[in-house]
């Protein structure tokens, strides 16, 4: 940093680097995440104030969780979100690209034939898919585009990547918890109430 002696210095000159730890509130857990990132002071008009100091996180670890994984959700498809998530802060491309191979390891897992490599492309096994699931097909191929853009350019940013995590979460709970939810809807009603023993309630 230049010496605020500088003639034409000016505070926005002021950048440099940040560490920190954040510790899990939930009971029982308590675990320690280091912070890594870049400060910098620049104009902060939009809260009135002229000149204020801002952080953009750079790495964490271990790495910030971006998905609630349902517990049905293929070991393949969450270590790919897991990769994601480590590198999400450093390089958003990158995190992108895994999203696209989660996706990859998601219609694997649903039986859509075809794989990185092989003749039937992701696109064409996603459009297949929405036969069966067409709104979960609809995120998931959201997410796809936003994978490609993050694989062939740079001009990707965090938020774009976490607006394609929201829309992988959204499909992969559609997918794994609503079949469960409307599974159990359907016995509710068949038992007309919860199962606790004695005689069926009274319809009305």
């Amino acid at each position: 940093m230049l010496q605020q002696t500088h003639e034409d210095w000016d505070p926005d000159w002021i950048e440099g680097s940040f560490t920190g730890v954040l510790r899990c509130p939930a009971k029982g857990c308590g675990e320690d995440v280091l912070l890594v990132g870049r400060m910098k002071v620049d104009f902060g008009v939009e809260r009135g104030i002229q000149y204020e100091e801002f952080y953009q996180l750079q790495f964490a670890f271990p790495a910030l969780h971006l998905v609630n994984i349902p517990e049905s959700c293929p070991d393949s498809v969450g270590l790919q979100l897991k990769q994601a998530s480590a590198v999400l802060w450093s390089d958003p491309g990158a995190a992108a690209t895994r999203l696209r191979f989660a996706i990859e390891e998601l219609m694997v897992a649903q039986g859509i034939p075809g794989g990185v490599g092989q003749a039937n492309s992701l696109h064409n096994r996603i459009e297949a898919y929405r036969a069966t699931h067409a709104a979960a097909a609809q995120s998931l191929l959201a997410v796809k585009w936003i994978g490609n853009q993050g694989t062939h350019t740079a001009s990707l940013s965090v938020s774009d990547v976490l607006d394609g995590v929201e829309l992988l979460e959204h499909a992969l709970n559609q997918i794994y918890v609503h079949p469960q939810l409307d599974a159990r809807a359907q016995q509710v009603n068949a038992q007309r109430g919860l199962s606790r023993g004695g005689s069926a309630p009274d319809p009305s």
